[in-house]
């Protein structure tokens, strides 16, 4: 997701355009290098530097790119088109890591989060073997916040995991990349120990990242990993009523864990509430990683979400980095239903294009920037959503950029299949109010819209193609 002024950190692309590489490595090698005046500039708007690597399939490979003197960005194209991207995993510098499901010469491409930056840099590819994570077979190891960990774990669709993280260090933090294209992570600023929950769409190897040390960033701890079936603290079953329950956080211990079923697209409202410590609630299953610390009032946490075609997720209760203990209420209940709000926008040949036109169609309207990577990332999807789903799901691009010449110049050298949009400022301003946070505080933002014209599912930042490919039929399996 990118905010108006900055990216939020480990932002994950699948496809990007690159130039020609300039030195082939071999894993394991490094290399030194430097952005200068010279470099051609990318598909980023900002200076580049492009090398390649050979890569073999189903092998876990880490990259790493270092700088003081810019803060990185860097971009991995795998065999077969695939792309993984990362501003700032390590601090200013970027780490990515994935697994190619082709053999091959990846292209990595090194550039700088902000244009007209420069400076050396040191790229560094890891040779290690893989660090196999079982279930229920704790991982030790050594890790720090400057140089994090990496395992990998074998998911199996529909059976949730429960990772955790256990060191003596400051800080902590941990995430799992999962083979559907979504992530859980967690932070803790209070101590070294940390959970996250996932559950798996799909089945297949599942990345893992950690680390732990000081809040500096300073020195090198022992951490364990371990992996568990997810144990669940609580079953709530929303049936059309609205549900409460109450319990009690203690001080060190992790988020109370509950599974809450319902029927598949009923739209739920999930408040966590406590008066002794800021809640901090997240959820699992629900088509990506959500959580939310004040969107409620006070201290309080609130989500919005749609239950999953299983019709289950995960919910997780706890205190807001680690810190605080006490009783706390969850309620779930129906917000009712959320109809789009209509418009009617130029597009750029200068026609008034409203909504409504598509009526009896699945829409997706998509809030981008020319200027935003992770926006510029979708476009492949969304391009050959609007191919394979022509007649049946309607597309606007709503371009949020301030200079119709910007805009213009990009869709001249990018190929756009679907409709683009001029937003007026007051678009944006009413979609943004139907967030949690009631505004639109980065891009791009996507909406997906039924054929009656509700919404049906909202994502925030950079979303998979796969994620979107599943709502859509969902909701074509519905129509008569």
């Amino acid at each position: 997701m990118m905010r108006i002024s900055r990216f939020l950190p480990l932002c994950l692309l699948t496809a990007a355009l690159v130039a020609a590489p300039a030195l082939a490595l071999t894993l394991g090698e490094s290399a030194e290098g430097a952005l200068t005046e010279d470099d051609p500039i990318g598909a980023r708007d900002t200076r580049e530097d492009t090398l390649s690597l050979a890569v073999e399939a189903g092998q876990l490979v880490v990259i790493d790119l270092f700088s003081e003197d810019f803060d990185a960005y860097l971009r991995v194209t795998l065999p077969g088109g695939a792309v993984v991207a990362n501003d700032d995993s390590q601090g200013t510098d970027s780490r990515v890591v994935f697994i190619p499901a082709e053999s091959g010469e990846a292209t990595i491409a090194v550039s700088s989060l902000l244009p007209h930056e420069s400076g050396t840099y040191t790229l560094e590819t890891s040779s290690v073997e893989i660090q196999s994570l079982a279930m229920d077979e704790p991982l030790t190891t050594t890790c720090s916040m400057d140089r994090r960990g990496t395992a990998l774990l074998t998911v199996t669709e529909g059976e949730g995991v429960m990772l955790t993280l256990e060191s003596e260090a400051e800080a902590a933090f941990l995430m799992i990349m999962g083979p559907d294209g979504q992530r859980a992570q967690g932070v803790s600023h209070s101590g070294g120990n940390v959970s996250v929950v996932y559950l798996p769409g799909e089945s297949g190897p599942a990345p893992i990242n950690f680390a732990a040390g000081s809040m500096r960033g300073q020195g090198a701890v022992e951490c364990t990993v371990t992996a568990s079936p997810l144990e669940v603290d609580e079953t709530l079953a929303y049936e059309g009523e609205p549900l409460e329950m109450s319990g009690e956080l203690d001080e060190g211990e992790g988020p109370e864990v509950i599974a809450l079923t319902g029927p598949p697209r009923q739209r739920l409202q999930i408040d966590l509430m406590s008066s002794v410590f800021d809640a901090f609630l997240q959820v699992a299953g629900a088509g990506q990683s959500l959580e939310n610390d004040d969107g409620g009032y006070a201290t309080n946490s609130r989500l919005t979400l749609w239950m999953p075609p299983r019709g289950e997720v995960v919910l997780l209760a706890s205190a807001f980095g680690g810190m605080g203990e006490g009783d706390w209420t969850l309620q779930v209940t129906d917000p009712g239903p959320l109809m789009a709000p209509p418009f009617t926008l130029t597009d750029t040949e200068g026609q008034r294009v409203s909504l409504a036109d598509s009526d009896g169609e699945v829409r997706i309207v998509d809030f981008w920037a020319t200027w935003c990577p992770p926006c510029i990332a979708e476009i492949p999807h969304f391009n050959e959503i609007a191919e394979e789903y022509a007649g049946r799901v309607t597309l606007l691009g709503i371009s949020t950029d301030d200079s119709e010449e910007d805009l213009a110049e990009f869709l001249e050298e990018e190929e756009m299949g679907y409709t683009i949009l001029r937003d007026n400022r007051v678009v944006s301003r009413i979609y943004g109010a139907l967030l949690d946070s009631g505004q639109m505080e980065g891009i791009p933002t996507t909406f997906v819209i039924d054929q009656t014209g509700e919404v049906a599912a909202i994502h925030e930042g950079y979303t998979e193609k796969s994620v979107f490919i599943r709502e859509i039929e969902a909701l074509l399996a519905e129509t008569p």
